[in-house]
């Protein structure tokens, strides 16, 4: 039912430092993304949590809609505090998005809080659950995102099979634009592949 597709790739250039680009088919969207890790948890509990930013550019390059270069780009920025605790791992993900122009909706900048959580039944399953309410403004007729994942790990491959309120894959991009609500039955299957290649 109008499926999105997103084909990207990430290379950590240190342990702590990675950069990435990606292509979105929905309104053909290309962004670059840079994560960098400030903390990460030990298993001394000398340093509790996981700490990172994460910061995208990304352009609209769609064509026949009458904007220029700098109107086509959009922001997106976010702070990410994990801690696992055994088999269970929560973050919180203050967050923020501007869009130059608006595709659709009327606001620019867009604030709101990531809540995700993941529970690791062994080596190769484990469930996630991930909800996006925003904070403030919003545009019209939108609703906050919500997403059921079951991870299985092959060993070469992570499969991510899931459950979604939204279509959209950028994170700016979802908090724009997704207008289904997932408790009310709104949500698609979807399903994501990664793949981790040494050099």
């Amino acid at each position: 039912d109008g499926a999105n597709t997103k084909i990207g790739i990430d290379y950590g250039v240190t342990e702590n430092f990675s950069v990435g680009i990606g292509r979105m088919s929905f309104n053909k969207v290309v962004d670059l993304t840079t994560k960098i890790n400030l903390l990460n948890q030990t298993k001394s509990g000398k340093i509790p949590m996981d700490l990172a930013v994460k910061s995208t550019i990304g352009v609209t390059t769609l064509s026949g809609i009458g904007l220029s270069f700098p109107d086509r780009l959009n922001y997106f920025v976010s702070v990410m505090a994990a801690r696992k605790i055994d088999r269970i791992s929560i973050q919180l993900s203050p967050m923020a998005s501007h869009f130059n122009q608006p595709l659709s909706g009327t606001e620019k900048q867009l604030f709101g809080l990531g809540i995700a959580a993941n529970y690791k039944f062994n080596d190769r399953y484990a469930l996630s659950a991930e909800f996006l309410p925003l904070l403030g403004e919003r545009n019209p007729n939108t609703n906050d995102a919500m997403a059921i994942t079951l991870n299985i790990d092959t060993g070469g491959h992570v499969f991510q099979l899931f459950l979604s309120s939204s279509q959209w894959h950028n994170e700016q991009f979802i908090m724009a634009n997704n207008r289904d609500n997932f408790l009310k039955g709104n949500f698609r299957f979807g399903f994501n592949i990664h793949r981790i290649y040494g050099i």
